[in-house]
C-alpha cells in the first residue's frame, strides 16, 4: 500500500516538475504530499476503498449499461420524445380510420359520382389522392381544406369501385 501511495504521488511530482524541468524523485512525492492538505484529505477519505469492492463497483457500471443497450435496442424502451411521436401518429391513424366511412358515404351521396369517380379511374394511381380532393369527398364538415391522409385512405376504401 505504501509503494501504490508512493508511486502515485512520484508520478504527479513528475508532471509538477516536468514543467519546471527539475528532475523529481521518490522524495519529492513525500514533500508534496506534507504540503498539501488537501490531497491528505482526498487520500484518506475519499481514495481508500476496500479491495474487495472494486469488482461489485465495476459489474454494477457494467450491468447498468449493458441493461440500458439491450433495454433500447431489444427491449421496446423509448424516449419520451418518441413515444409522444408514437401517441400522435397513433391517434391521427385511429382518426382517419374513423373519418373514412364519412368520406365513403359523401362519395355514395354525390349526384355527379359517376363523373367524378370516372375523373379519379382516369388519372394514375399516385394522382388519385388528388383527384379525391377535388371531387370534394376528402374534405369533413367544419373544414375548409380537404385532409390528404383522409383522401389516401378514401382512395384504399373505394379501390374496389375504381377498378
Amino acid at each position: 500500500m505504501k509503494n501504490r501511495d508512493t508511486c502515485s504521488f512520484a508520478s504527479l511530482c513528475v508532471l509538477r516538475k516536468a514543467k519546471s524541468g527539475v528532475l523529481s524523485s521518490p522524495l519529492c512525492a513525500k514533500q508534496s504530499r506534507h504540503l498539501s492538505p488537501l490531497s491528505d484529505l482526498l487520500e484518506d477519505k475519499i481514495m481508500n476503498y476496500p479491495d474487495w469492492l472494486k469488482p461489485y463497483v465495476l459489474g454494477a457500471v457494467s450491468g447498468a449499461a449493458l441493461a440500458t443497450v439491450v433495454g433500447f435496442t431489444w427491449g421496446g424502451w423509448v424516449t419520451g420524445g418518441d413515444a409522444r411521436q408514437m401517441s400522435e401518429t397513433m391517434s391521427d391513424d385511429k382518426v382517419i380510420a374513423a373519418l373514412v366511412p364519412v368520406c365513403v358515404a359523401k362519395a355514395s351521396a354525390d349526384l355527379n359520382r359517376a363523373a367524378k369517380l370516372e375523373t379519379i379511374r382516369g388519372v394514375s394511381s399516385y394522382q388519385q389522392r388528388e383527384a379525391l380532393m377535388e371531387a370534394g369527398w376528402a374534405t369533413m364538415p367544419g373544414t375548409e381544406i380537404p385532409n390528404r391522409d383522409l383522401a389516401q385512405a378514401c382512395v384504399k376504401a373505394l379501390e374496389p369501385e375504381l377498378s
